[in-house]
């Protein structure tokens, strides 16, 4: 079993949502999560599951929650 504390660290998350946000320097977008599922309909499931204030797009704290929520 994989140890918590050592892949869900804040550093660790932060090069992770770094490395996969393309077209905004700030967020992820659906057309960032499509290139990584492979398909908008994905995509989009994505991110009605983890935008919690429906922006549009998934920020930090978004993404951290979801990976901490995971591995839980």
């Amino acid at each position: 079993m994989i140890d918590k504390n050592t892949v869900v660290t804040e550093d660790n998350l932060r090069m992770v949502f770094a490395h996969f946000k393309k077209s905004d320097p700030n967020y992820l977008t659906v057309s960032d999560i499509s290139e990584l599922v492979g398909g908008e309909k994905h995509a989009l499931e994505i991110m009605k599951k983890v935008d919690d204030n429906s922006d549009g797009r998934i920020d930090f704290n978004e993404f951290k929650k979801m990976m901490e929520d995971e591995t839980t």
